[in-house]
């Protein structure tokens, strides 16, 4: 028998926005995020999966305005929080590496190293920051390792980085001098429980992901080898939503090859494992890109000590990737194949299959080859076993930088102009881009802007431009909504959820659409939406799942005679 639940509809998401769109398609205007006098450092970024961008940075103390801030960028481009964002912790000292996760509820965690002067030594702090941009915590944030109960003496606290538990708390890990820790704290900043990841000296470098079933995967580089003369290998662990470890004490082993392993990236697998990558020393004068998956058990998927991206050997630097959404990923960098000027680096990008097998060449797809040099690139999925890639471009004014981007099917295949599409081609240096994934197959992405320079300002503002999948700046109609490329049904968010989640899907023409939720049985447990609907909205629809059982199910979209199918994980 189907079961009732409450359902919140949203006919029009844009009406929750401003009305008209802010986005700008002008690659020299775009949108600024927060300007002034104040150097940008150590930005981080997130998306919630409905369009909305949050970021924190670091705000240098030139002036009075020094600290941590937090921004937030709607689906149309506006900016409920104001230019310049909230501050989040404005004691003058010395800020770290913020590290920015969604709350679940609209609202931000935030966390980053502070030296503040009261301290005898570094500390990570935190703060929570709602959706409307009320700061919930004590002023200035609270201090996280002071919670820390384990018996790990505090030397050099470093490099936080956060995740959402998916209960509208967080996870929080750092490097120390003597092991890596990780926590999770609930929406308050109360401590749930904190744990030991690797207990041996010289953990550095994490990064972290979620295993889909509520807890954390960590990847990290590892000097526990160096008095064989190994210097840093890569290493990995897997903790429950209850703090405990899954795989090997201190971690297992993702690659131990002779020589140093550094920079791990890391990305799900979506089956409760991960795909991690690294720039790697071992056979070579420079570094080369390597890749690995574990499962969810902690054993390797794929060659031991790891599978070589590309079979050129010439230097790989600023490796990244994403997940390709079918159990590998899709890995991007810089390197020098002759064809740049001054031998200079171009862009290019690798996509490896669940079971490791190259899958765009032994040696890679091209992504920008113009013979300008291209550096520091950033990936993200474009949902359809592809990616977007952005990246500093030099073509346009000798020493001048700006922002370009390409999205590559899962072919490998570039999908927009030769050599990529101009984001941002305003005046003076744009570099540093990041990016995350917008609706309809696109990406918002954010950059240090340097294009006031010539008003006296020699530090970097941040700009931001949204960018379609079909390689079009900016486009949000009047209104908000963002025109659909095609029958779109989004991942659920947040997803664990408990008790309720958002769902999200758009149409590319008029015509009733059905939304249901099933069981893992395939019985019909909900119908969110059935309905006539128009080209161009974007809906949101809240499940509430308060009378069901923890468990797997489904939403499914139908339109149009297609269906599309996502599933969701409620972990009470």
């Amino acid at each position: 028998m189907k079961k009732s639940v409450p359902i919140v509809l949203a006919l029009l998401f844009a009406l929750s926005l401003d009305v008209h769109a802010q986005w700008s398609n002008n690659p020299a205007v775009n949108t600024p995020l927060a300007v002034g006098k104040s150097g940008r450092y150590d930005l981080d970024v997130i998306s919630d999966g409905s369009g909305n961008t949050y970021l924190t940075w670091y705000d240098g103390s030139s002036n009075s305005k020094g600290g941590v801030y937090v921004q937030k960028i709607t689906a149309s481009g506006t900016l409920p929080w104001g230019l310049g964002g909230i501050c989040v912790d404005s004691i003058q000292q010395t800020f770290e590496k913020p590290s920015i996760a969604l709350d679940g509820n609209g609202g931000v965690f935030v966390t980053w190293g502070d030296s503040r002067p009261d301290n005898t030594l570094p500390n990570i702090y935190g703060q929570h920051v709602s959706s409307a941009g009320a700061v919930l915590w004590i002023s200035n944030g609270i201090n996280i390792t002071a919670s820390f109960t384990v018996g790990l003496s505090f030397r050099q606290p470093d490099n936080p980085q956060m995740l959402s538990d998916g209960h509208n708390g967080s996870h929080v890990s750092w490097d120390d001098a003597f092991g890596l820790v990780l926590m999770r704290i609930d929406s308050t900043g109360a401590l749930a429980w904190s744990t030991i990841v690797d207990g041996v000296y010289g953990a550095t470098d994490t990064r972290i992901c979620s295993d889909d079933s509520g807890g954390v995967i960590l990847t990290w580089t590892d000097d526990r080898n160096a008095a064989t003369g190994d210097l840093a290998d890569i290493y990995a662990q897997r903790v429950d939503p209850s703090g405990s470890a899954k795989w090997a004490a201190n971690g297992v082993v993702i690659s131990s090859a002779a020589k140093l392993q550094n920079y791990p990236q890391i990305a799900k697998d979506g089956l409760g494992g991960a795909v991690i990558a690294w720039e790697d020393f071992r056979d070579s004068a420079q570094y080369l890109g390597y890749a690995q998956r574990v499962n969810a058990n902690g054993a390797v998927q794929w060659m031991a000590n790891g599978l070589a991206l590309t079979a050129n050997k010439n230097a790989v630097n600023s490796l990244t990737m994403a997940a390709d959404g079918s159990g590998g990923g899709i890995f991007t960098w810089e390197e020098s194949r002759g064809g740049g000027i001054g031998g200079s680096d171009n862009i290019f990008a690798q996509r490896v299959n669940g079971t490791g097998q190259r899958q765009w060449t032994d040696t890679g797809a091209n992504v920008c080859t113009n013979t300008a040099p291209q550096e520091n690139p950033r990936i993200v999925s474009d949902g359809n076993g592809g990616a977007i890639i952005t990246w500093e471009d030099n073509r346009n004014n000798g020493a001048n930088q700006d922002i370009y981007a390409q999205r590559m099917n899962a072919s490998g295949a570039p999908q927009w102009t030769t050599d990529g599409i101009a984001v941002s081609s305003a005046a003076n240096n744009q570099n540093s881009p990041s990016i995350v994934a917008y609706p309809g197959n696109g990406a918002v992405i954010i950059w240090d802007d340097y294009r006031t320079n010539g008003n006296g300002n020699v530090y970097p503002d941040l700009y931001a431009q949204n960018i379609s999948g079909g390689g079009t700046l900016s486009d949000v109609r009047p209104g908000g909504g963002s025109l659909p490329e095609s029958f779109q049904l989004q991942q659920n968010y947040p997803n664990p959820f408990n008790p309720t989640t958002i769902i999200q899907f758009t149409v590319p023409s008029n015509g009733r659409a059905l939304l249901k939720v099933f069981n893992i049985l395939g019985q019909e447990v909900a119908t969110l939406f059935n309905s006539e609907t128009s080209a161009g909205i974007s809906h949101q629809v809240e499940f509430n799942a308060s009378n069901f059982a923890s468990g797997i199910y489904f939403s499914r979209l139908e339109f149009g005679g297609k269906m599309q199918m996502k599933k969701m994980l409620l972990l009470k």
